[in-house]
């Protein structure tokens, strides 16, 4: 392979989609919500691309969320997707992941722009539990929204990471977790269709040349 790093690349902005919607955890709201509270599942695509001498590769792998997660929307416009549980890493890290907490901004129609205040934490939250020796992607873009449905019974929801890794061939990763949620107390939709395989902490990742 020309690029032999765009696996272990791929594997890394895999690492910040286990952030994004980790596979370990089933979801708990917390009992003392002010707001609502929220069980999602989601569906991670990432890939890793690089360009050199008129040639291109890009390492990519899709997978199902096996276990659901939990948003809380609070009143005060803040978000929270509670962290707290242990993920078996790859590399042997042994960490927790971390509270992801932000605030909300509502847009046009019903969509919800949540804004993670510590995004540099969960990115190296990723690069430890994948590997600590990789060099975390500079970010280009980050988006993340959901969207109430008319009758306030389901959230759908997207989160977009995209960055760039320096160096004699430079690398685009993308990371594209997308999420249905429903109200605490109600099992969420399996996304993504019967033939989807779960995520687990490590990846295979396929490449096209």
């Amino acid at each position: 392979m020309p690029y032999p790093r765009l696996p272990s690349l791929a594997a890394l902005a895999f690492g910040a989609g286990l952030v994004i919607a980790p596979p370990g955890r089933t979801a708990e709201c917390p009992t003392d919500v002010a707001g609502t509270c929220w069980v999602t599942r989601s569906v991670i695509n990432v890939s890793a691309t690089a360009t050199a001498q008129g040639r291109t590769v890009t390492c990519s792998a899709r997978c199902r969320a096996p276990l659901s997660d939990v948003l809380v929307l609070n009143d005060d416009g803040t978000y929270q997707v509670p962290g707290g549980r242990a993920l078996a890493c790859p590399s042997g890290y042994s960490g927790t992941v971390p509270d992801e907490v932000g605030t909300v901004q509502q847009v046009r129609g019903r969509r919800l722009v949540l804004r993670p205040s510590n995004l540099d934490e969960l990115l190296d939250f990723a690069r430890q539990c994948v590997n600590p020796a990789a060099r975390v992607p500079r970010l280009r873009d980050f988006r993340a929204w959901v969207r109430p449905s008319r009758d306030g019974q389901r959230l759908t929801g997207r989160t977009t990471l995209h960055g760039r890794v320096g160096g004699r061939i430079p690398v685009s990763v993308r990371v594209t977790a997308r999420s249905v949620a429903v109200p605490d107390g109600h099992e969420p939709p399996v996304p993504g269709g019967p033939r989807l395989r779960d995520c687990g902490t490590t990846i295979a990742v396929r490449c096209v040349f």
